[in-house]
């Protein structure tokens, strides 16, 4: 097989673009960014940022656990009012 210069160039183009997609990928924070209040902050340093923000009026917190459960939050107000653990099915 010849040595061709397009051969160069479309190996350059793909690592460069597979380099710019991992260095955006790397940057992209992990879970869903809180809004700015004391509570969310509190909750927030202790557990992260949540998976899976829901809700209007009330906010529910869903952070995915490593064994595959769930634990939701529902804040209201300047409080946490309710949590839940869902179980992972077997």
């Amino acid at each position: 097989m010849k040595f061709n210069i397009s051969h160069l160039l479309m190996l350059i183009v793909i690592v460069a673009l597979a380099i710019g997609w991992y260095v955006d990928r790397s940057r992209l924070p992990e879970g869903v960014a809180l809004p700015e209040d004391p509570l969310f902050s509190a909750i927030e340093q202790r557990l992260g940022r949540p998976d899976a923000l829901t809700g209007s009026g009330r906010a529910f917190l869903h952070y995915d656990l490593h064994n595959g459960d769930r634990l939701t939050l529902a804040v209201s107000g300047n409080q946490i009012i309710g949590a839940q653990h869902d179980h992972k099915p077997k």
